[in-house]
């Protein structure tokens, strides 16, 4: 399957509250029928800051139909029990399309897209 991401929006990129959810808009393309799992897939963003130890994954959980099309995310906020005072500046974010069979917390899951890189200000 030849799933591509082409554009990615985040809201408030230039200054992000880290109290709010991480939403946007992003893109994406195929040339092939999409059933099965990839249907049923998640956009993946990987948080990455060079003075974080600990790695921070998030899921958005979405639905494909081909050819492509535009559609909504919504990460949790970046403040939480287990992160009570995030990082602030500049956070790379990795995007990528991803299925798995069962989205359990010990689910391993299959990478069907490219990586998209962007960068937000969080505040």
């Amino acid at each position: 399957m030849s799933l591509n991401l082409t554009e990615m929006w985040v809201a408030n990129a230039q200054q992000h509250d880290v109290r709010q959810p991480m939403t946007g808009v992003f893109r994406y393309e195929t040339r092939d029928p999409v059933r099965g799992p990839a249907s049923q897939c998640a956009l993946r963003v990987k948080y990455f800051h060079p003075h974080r130890q600990r790695r921070v994954t998030g899921f958005s959980h979405i639905h494909l139909a081909p050819p492509g099309g535009e559609l909504p995310f919504s990460y949790d906020p970046l403040v939480s029990d287990q992160n009570p005072d995030p990082w602030r500046g500049p956070l790379v974010l990795f995007f990528q399309l991803v299925a798995a069979q069962s989205w359990t917390a010990v689910t391993t899951s299959q990478r069907i897209s490219n990586v998209l890189a962007r960068v937000i200000e969080v505040a």
